[in-house]
């Protein structure tokens, strides 16, 4: 309950403004439970029947409380301010938790979006890592299958090479031998010298190069005959075709 009025006595039952002030400031918006237990406190022993139960401070400005009237009206609207005070703090406090929560979840989520994207990176690079360790061991067994290819052909070349040696050798042999024969008189002719057998293996090796050489200028000559006969106009292609026969289509005169 709250202390609408409070009216009082001095002890000469002649109020005071002093006493009044004091009283007015200490019990102002108490409740009567509340004024009851700061007066159990405040009030002191005394056998004197005026002053018995009259809190010290008002004994020292002659004061006496002799009667309290209850505000029900007050009591309620304070109750009424007090609860919408509490329902705006409780609602401010939900706020903040919601808010706290909020930006918990919102840490929470840029926390386990940096760890994905970390996550994805060491994929990435790791990926990348296993793509270069395959590219490199590609790249050994390519060098290797060419390390052993080259081996290969200079092993062939080097075989061979020891080939024709042995064959110019055995070609010498022969030629000594055909040489002593025809020296001991076993043979028919004279006896070749060396520089005749020299000019005779260059001529055999000069001979075949310009075979090669021989077929390969005939191949030209003949791929040029077929493309100026392509170029030629389509009739008088049939007519040169057909002045020469069926069995003379690669031997043009042109």
């Amino acid at each position: 309950m709250m202390l609408k009025h409070i009216r009082f006595e001095t002890l000469s039952r002649k109020p005071t403004g002093k006493s009044f002030s004091l009283v007015s400031k200490t019990f102002k918006d108490r409740t009567f439970e509340e004024f009851g237990d700061w007066a159990a406190g405040e009030f002191a022993e005394d056998n004197d029947d005026e002053t018995a139960g009259v809190p010290q401070k008002l004994r020292e400005h002659g004061g006496v409380c002799c009667e309290l009237d209850v505000d029900e009206e007050g009591i309620a609207r304070k109750k009424a301010v007090e609860e919408r005070k509490r329902k705006k703090t409780n609602e401010e406090k939900r706020k903040q938790e919601e808010a706290e929560r909020a930006k918990r979840k919102k840490e929470a989520e840029r926390v386990q979006k940096k760890a994905d994207e970390e996550r994805k990176k060491e994929e990435a690079e790791k990926a990348k890592e296993e793509a270069e360790n395959v590219k490199r061991r590609e790249d050994a067994e390519r060098a290797r299958e060419e390390a052993k290819r080259e081996k290969e052909e200079k092993a062939k070349r080097k075989k061979e090479a020891e080939g024709r040696k042995k064959a110019e050798r055995e070609e010498e042999e022969r030629e000594a031998e055909e040489n002593t024969e025809k020296v001991n008189g076993k043979g028919k002719g004279s006896r070749l010298s060396l520089r005749r057998r020299w000019w005779k293996r260059r001529r055999r090796r000069r001979g075949e190069e310009w075979r090669r050489r021989g077929e390969s200028k005939r191949r030209e000559l003949c791929n040029q005959k077929v493309k100026e006969r392509k170029s030629l106009p389509i009739q008088l292609r049939q007519e040169v075709l057909l002045r020469l026969g069926p069995h003379s289509r690669n031997r043009l005169p042109f």
